[in-house]
C-alpha cells in the first residue's frame, strides 16, 4: 500500500554571493552516456584539432565575419557520409564498442536540426562556398554551421549543423540529477555515516563552482568528514568543526585514509587521488576556570604547567608573575632579570625569536625539559637550564593537594628519558 503524500526526492543548496561577484568558478558538466539517434552523419577529413580550432572560434562573447571565414577555411575539406557506413568501414559488430567508439569521435559526428530564420539568412547569401559544410554569423553575433546541399523548397530545411559532443556534456543547471545519493553514500570514505551523508561527487561540484585551489573551505558540522575529504582531494585548504566523537571514529580515520591513498572511493579514481598532503587535528580545550566543591573559581586541573611554573619560580628565587604581553617572561628576578619555563623542546629558532624581544639592559634565563644542542650558545643574555628530574616528578597534576618537596640549596641536573 502505498503512503500518502509525496516522497522527498530533492534537498536544497543554498549559495551566497558577495557584491563583486562575476561568475562561478567551474561549472562541473557531467556526460550524457544515452546516444542521440539523430547523431548519424559522419565527417570524413575532420580531425580532433579541427574541432578544437572551431571551439575556440564559439567561445567568443561575439563572433564576426572573420570568425565565420576562420570556420569555412576549417571545415573546407570536411565530408560528410552516413554514420552507418563509417560504423561498416571500421569493421565493429560488439554493441558495446560500438557504443564507445561513438562516444570516442562525438567531435566528428553531427546531426542537423530545422530553423527558419537560419534559413533565409543563408538564402540571402550571394554565394555559398563550393563544399560540404559551411560557417555563417548570426544577426545576434553566433557562429554558426550549415550543410549546403540543404532543401531550399520548404519553408524550415533542416540545415543548421549541430555537433555530438556538445550534447555530452551537459551543463547540471540547477535541479542535480546526475549525482547518485543513495546506495554505497553511507561507506564512502570507508567510514559508515548512515544518515545526511553527502557524497563526495556532491560536494566536489560545489567547491568547483565556488572556490580555486588553494582556496580556504569551511565545514563548522564536519560530520564524517566529507568536505575535509574532498577539499584534500581538491588542493583547497580547509577547516572542519565537529564536537561528536566521530571526529575521532570517523574525520580522523577517513583523512588519515586521504592521506595515505587507501581511500579510493569517492572522487578518488575520477581524479587520480593517490594519496599526498597532511592535516592537524586540534581539541578544544576544557573551560580554564572551573568551580571547585565550594563554588570558588579555580583553575581545571587539565592545566598543570602553573603549578610546574610556580615551583620553577621558587626554585629558581623568581618571583611568578607572568607577562601579560610577553609569553616568555613567567617570573621577575632582581633586575631586569626574567624566567621562562617550557616542557618543549627548546630550538635554536625558538632563542632567536625571543632574544630579538629582549629590551636593552634584560636577560632571561629559560628553563626547558629539552634543548637544541647549540641553542645555549645563540645569545649572551639568555641561560639555559634543564628543568630537574625531582621537580617533573614531584608535579602530580590532577590532585587536589599539591605539595612539592623543593630542596632551596640544589637543583639536580638529571638528563630527561624521553
Amino acid at each position: 500500500m502505498l503512503k500518502r503524500g509525496f516522497p522527498k526526492i530533492k534537498e536544497h543548496i543554498l549559495l551566497y554571493k558577495k557584491d563583486k561577484f562575476s561568475g562561478f568558478t567551474e561549472i562541473d558538466k557531467y556526460q550524457n552516456r544515452v546516444w542521440d539517434r539523430e547523431n548519424n552523419i559522419f565527417l570524413k577529413n575532420f580531425t580532433l584539432e579541427d574541432r578544437q580550432a572551431l571551439n575556440s572560434l564559439e567561445d567568443k562573447d561575439f563572433n564576426n565575419n572573420d570568425d565565420a571565414l576562420k570556420a569555412i577555411k576549417i571545415l573546407g575539406k570536411a565530408k560528410k557520409i552516413s554514420l552507418s557506413q563509417k560504423i561498416r568501414e571500421v569493421n565493429l559488430t560488439d554493441c558495446e564498442q560500438i557504443e564507445q567508439w561513438k562516444f570516442d569521435n562525438a567531435y566528428r559526428i553531427i546531426k542537423t536540426a530545422g530553423s527558419s530564420s537560419l534559413a533565409r539568412l543563408v538564402k540571402s547569401f550571394e554565394s555559398i562556398p563550393d563544399q560540404d559544410l559551411s560557417a555563417a554569423v548570426s544577426k545576434a553575433g553566433v557562429l554558426f554551421y550549415y550543410i549546403t546541399d540543404f532543401n531550399r523548397e520548404t519553408t524550415q530545411p533542416r540545415l543548421q549543423v549541430i555537433f555530438a559532443d556538445t550534447g555530452i556534456d551537459k551543463n547540471p543547471c540547477d535541479f542535480w540529477q546526475d549525482i547518485k545519493t543513495t546506495g554505497a553514500i553511507a561507506n564512502e570514505g570507508g567510514v559508515l555515516f548512515a544518515n545526511s551523508k553527502k557524497p563526495e561527487k556532491l560536494i566536489q561540484r560545489t567547491l568547483k563552482v565556488s572556490t580555486n585551489k588553494g582556496d580556504l573551505v569551511l565545514d563548522s558540522f564536519l560530520g564524517s568528514g566529507t568536505t575535509c575529504a574532498v577539499a584534500q582531494k581538491m588542493g583547497r585548504k580547509y577547516i572542519g568543526i565537529e564536537m561528536g566523537e566521530h571526529a575521532y571514529t570517523h574525520c580522523k580515520v577517513r583523512l588519515d585514509k586521504v592521506i595515505d591513498g587507501s581511500d579510493q572511493g569517492g572522487i578518488s579514481k575520477a581524479i587520480g587521488w593517490k594519496g599526498g598532503g597532511a592535516y592537524k587535528f586540534y581539541e578544544l580545550a576544557p573551560s580554564f576556570i572551573v568551580q571547585d566543591e565550594f563554588g570558588n573559581p579555580v583553575i581545571d586541573g587539565f592545566y598543570n604547567d602553573t603549578k610546574l611554573i610556580k615551583a620553577m619560580c621558587k626554585l629558581m628565587n623568581f618571583t611568578f608573575q607572568p607577562s601579560q604581553t610577553q609569553y616568555w617572561k613567567h617570573g621577575v628576578g632582581q633586575g631586569k632579570n626574567y624566567l621562562y619555563v617550557t616542557t618543549q623542546l627548546l630550538t635554536s629558532g625558538m632563542i632567536s625569536q625571543i632574544a630579538a624581544h629582549l629590551a636593552a639592559g634584560e636577560s632571561l634565563m629559560i628553563t626547558p625539559k629539552k634543548f637544541e644542542p647549540g641553542a645555549d650558545k645563540i645569545d649572551s643574555r639568555i641561560t639555559i637550564k634543564k628543568i630537574p628530574q625531582s621537580v617533573l616528578k614531584a608535579c602530580h597534576f590532577g590532585k587536589k593537594e599539591y605539595l612539592l618537596p623543593i630542596r632551596e640549596s640544589a637543583m639536580e641536573e638529571v638528563e630527561i628519558d624521553e
